[in-house]
This record gives C-alpha cells, sequence and structure tokens, in this order.
C-alpha cells in the first residue's frame, strides 16, 4: 500500500487556487450589489431628472410627519407646477420639454437646503419636503428662493423662454397623513394657478371644501350631458342706433339637480381642464344653431338673427372642428354667414398653427369670426393682421368706465376707430346704463349687448322679447337737430 504525503510545494498553490477564487466570489458579489443598488436607485429614481420619485418622497415625508408628531419639528410642503409647460411641449417639441425638465430639476436642487427633499411627481410637477420650517415668514423665503430659481431665463434650441410655476404650500399647522398632506398641497397649487399663475398659495381650510366641491362638481359633469341637463340661454346683440336686436350670444347653463340653474363661472373651468369642454362644445353649437333655426327667431327686418357661439381652446385646435361646425349649421339649416363664431387672444396659444388654420377654412365657409374680450390681451393688434376675423368685441373692463373714465373712453374710441379702418363690425360687451349706452353711440360703436337691453335668456324669453322689442333709445343731438 502506497501513502500519498504531501508535498510541502502542494500547500502555497493550493492556497493561491482559493484565494482567487475567493477573490472572483468577492468581485461578483460587489457586482451583484452594484446592479442590485443602481437597480433599487433607478426604481426610485425620476429616470429623467434623476431626483427622487413619488415613492421616495411618500416616504420621507411620512417619517418626517411622524418626527414632527413625535418631537414638534415643523416643516412645509411646496407643490411646484410649471406654468405653460403644455404650451412649450406642443410648440417647441418633447425634446425641448424634457430638457426644460432636466433645467428645472437641476435649478430646484440648487435651490434646495440639505435638510430638503426634492422629487418629481410625473409631468411637470414636483415637491419639496422642507424640514425645520418654524414659521410662515421663514415658508415664504423659501419659496421665493425656489421661484427664483425656477424663473431664470433659459434657451431652448433657438427660442429663449422664461419658466414660472405656480406652487401650493401646506405648512407644520395643516398636517396630517402623506397623502393628505399633498393633496392639500395640491389643493393651494390650484388656487394659485386659478388666481393668475406663476404665484404662491398657502393651504388653508376654505381650499379643501373648495376641492373637494371641485371634485364633486367634475363628477356630476360627466353626467350632465347624457342627462340632459345643459341648456343654451342667449343674450340679445343690440344695435345701438336703432335698439333693434340682430343677434343673440348662446350661452351655457347647467340645471343641476340640487344646485339649481349654474353659470358658466361655475363649471366652465372644471370642463377646460377635464377635456369635457369638447363635448359640450359640439352640443352648445348644434343645440343652439337648431333652436334659433326651429323658433324662426329674427330682427325687425326680417333678417335672421346672427347666432355667436363662443369656442374653447381645446375646440380651437380639434382636427375636426371645421366638420362638426359644417354638420350643425347643415342639420339645422342655417347659413354659414348667420353664425359667428368666437375666440379669445388666450384660446389662439394652446396650437397657435392648427387655430388659425382651422379659422380660415372657417371663414372660407363664410362662417364669421369674432375676436372676444379685445383689448385685454397683449397682442391683440399683432392677432389682426393673422386672423380672418370681421368683429371685435370690446372687453367689459374698458365699456365700464366709458363715458366716466377718460382713459377708459380713449381705449374704446381707439379701438372703433381701428374697426373702423380694418372694416369691422364693433360690439361693447357688459352695457349696463344709459350713459355707457349713449357715449357708445357717441363713440361710432355699431352693436352692444348687456343687462341695460336683456340678461341671458331662454329661446322662448327671447322669442317673447322680439315681439314687443326694446324701447326706442332717445335721439341724439344730431338727429334731434335734423328732426327739427
Amino acid at each position: 500500500m502506497t501513502v500519498h504525503r504531501e508535498s510541502p510545494m502542494d500547500r502555497p498553490q493550493d492556497s493561491s487556487r482559493l484565494e482567487r477564487r475567493l477573490e472572483r466570489e468577492r468581485r461578483a458579489r460587489l457586482r451583484a450589489e452594484a446592479i442590485a443598488e443602481q437597480a433599487t436607485r433607478q426604481a426610485l429614481h425620476d429616470p429623467l431628472t434623476g431626483l427622487a420619485d413619488r415613492t421616495v418622497f411618500m416616504d420621507h415625508l411620512t417619517v418626517a410627519l411622524a418626527a414632527s408628531e413625535q418631537h414638534g419639528r415643523s416643516l412645509a410642503v411646496l407643490l411646484i407646477d410649471i406654468d405653460r409647460f403644455k404650451l412649450i411641449n406642443d410648440s417647441l417639441g418633447r425634446d425641448a420639454g424634457d430638457e426644460l425638465l432636466v433645467a428645472i430639476a437641476r435649478r430646484l436642487s440648487r435651490a434646495a437646503r440639505s435638510v430638503d427633499t426634492v422629487s418629481r411627481l410625473g409631468g411637470d410637477e414636483f415637491a419639496v419636503l422642507c424640514l425645520d420650517v418654524p414659521d410662515r415668514p421663514t415658508a415664504e423665503e423659501i419659496v421665493a428662493r425656489f421661484s427664483a430659481a425656477v424663473g431664470e431665463t433659459m434657451r431652448l434650441g433657438s427660442t429663449e423662454v422664461v419658466p414660472s410655476a405656480s406652487i401650493g404650500v401646506v405648512l407644520a399647522s395643516d398636517l396630517g397623513t402623506a397623502d393628505a398632506v399633498l393633496r392639500d398641497a395640491d389643493a393651494a397649487m390650484y388656487e394659485a394657478k386659478r388666481h393668475g399663475k406663476a404665484r404662491f398659495e398657502v393651504f388653508n381650510e376654505a381650499m379643501r371644501t373648495e376641492a373637494l366641491e371641485r371634485l364633486e362638481t367634475e363628477s356630476d359633469l360627466r353626467h350632465a350631458l347624457e342627462r340632459g341637463q345643459f341648456v343654451p340661454y342667449y343674450q340679445p346683440v343690440v344695435e345701438l342706433d336703432t335698439h333693434a336686436v340682430v343677434g343673440v350670444e348662446a350661452l351655457a347653463r347647467w340645471r343641476h339637480p340640487t344646485r339649481g340653474l349654474l353659470a358658466p363661472r361655475e363649471f366652465i373651468p372644471i370642463c377646460e381642464e377635464t377635456g369635457l369642454i369638447v363635448a359640450l362644445g359640439r352640443f352648445m353649437l348644434e343645440r343652439a344653431c337648431s333652436e334659433v333655426e326651429r323658433l324662426g327667431l329674427r330682427s325687425r327686418s326680417d333678417i335672421p338673427l346672427k347666432l355667436w357661439v363662443n369656442l374653447s381652446a381645446r375646440q380651437l385646435a380639434e382636427p375636426d372642428l371645421v366638420a362638426t361646425v359644417a354638420q350643425a349649421l347643415t342639420a339645422a339649416g342655417r347659413g354659414p354667414s348667420t353664425i359667428c363664431l368666437e375666440i379669445t387672444e388666450s384660446s389662439l396659444m394652446s396650437d397657435f398653427e392648427r387655430s388659425l388654420a382651422n379659422l380660415e377654412s372657417l371663414a372660407e365657409l363664410n362662417v364669421g369670426i369674432g375676436l372676444d374680450d379685445f383689448g385685454q390681451g397683449y397682442s391683440s393688434l399683432s392677432y389682426l393682421k393673422q386672423l380672418p376675423v370681421d368683429t371685435l368685441k370690446i372687453d367689459r373692463s374698458f365699456v365700464s368706465g366709458v363715458g366716466s373714465d377718460r382713459r377708459d373712453t380713449a381705449m374704446v374710441a381707439a379701438i372703433v376707430g381701428l374697426a373702423r379702418a380694418l372694416g369691422l363690425t364693433t360690439v361693447a360687451e357688459g352695457v349696463e346704463t344709459p350713459r355707457q349706452r349713449d357715449e357708445l353711440r357717441r363713440l361710432g360703436c355699431d352693436l352692444a349687448q348687456g343687462f341695460l337691453f336683456a340678461p341671458p335668456l331662454p329661446a322662448e324669453a327671447v322669442e317673447e322679447l322680439l315681439e314687443r322689442g326694446l324701447p326706442a333709445p332717445p335721439l341724439t343731438s344730431a338727429q334731434a337737430a335734423r328732426a327739427r
């Protein structure tokens, strides 16, 4: 029997092999841990901006809320929504939109303190958890720093943009669960949007009530059309020289089953946010065309009343808008010249190129185009060169002071003179007093509407108004002289 005895030379070789194997295993383990760590980071961070995602933010907020409750640590939550992001995304492209989001993320991170958590919740919405915020003035200083960071001018391709943000703020005194805090911050951010954007609002209990009411209204709205709860009301448009009713503007009213008859300001903004405005706009167009035609509403000179119908921004950019208008007119048996579609400067801004193409096609059909709230925007004059409009509606903010405020009177005179030079018809909105009416006549304004003549009315009431007619206006001094 032969016994093999281990040679002293064998031991170092075996030891070396073992060490190499252990080293390979160690490296493999480290690679696996790095891959797992990277996967975890990617799963918990926004892939575009590298910021913490919603999951991380909510975890940090939950921990901070618990610490606040146990140790009295104060905090604030900021919900930041980039203003007009859709306009940038649609007009400059998604790559430009992504570039903007990445830049905003960097700016927010630079403005943040070491104890703050900056997160991208999704889309153009960011959130910041700010620890150690003892009072409202401190919170306002922090918000101002973030607002200033967002608002720095930047270039996207060949276009220079100045971003802004609407910010909702929740302070320590308003705390609840993480979900509740974020919901309250959203309510405050909505208020900031509603009051003009590029600003912040601090949450209060009234906002929570309004948010709940808004949710209930949105839920009710989704069933209102199918249940036939919307009706058009019509406000007469009057010829200033004769008081003859020459047209009507169709205005939506909602016959709510529990809240009664609701005016547009109570539901139109929510319709625009949810996209329901397209279906509502189509209904109003079709219903108003058929109703006015069915009643055979005509002016004293036996000319069919012109129907004014408002177009929202979403409708104006719809690819099938022209077909929808043509179909509504054909179904009602109305000629294109008997309708005027009203647009606002702000509605053009969501997609100017497509909106302009739609308006040009409508004008080719001989449909009237009116520019509503004229004078309220910043660049209405530039649009007059490009848009096929035939009517200017003078904003009520100028009409309210005409005849009593020198500047308002001068503004209305300038608009009327411009319209006359361009061959456009002028309509004054919101006429409420004889003094306003008389001054508008003196300035040469063509048409007017307002409570001085009649409020928005159901179709049957307009029919009665046409039968009895409006009282004749008093003679102007020139007319009186000619009569003598």
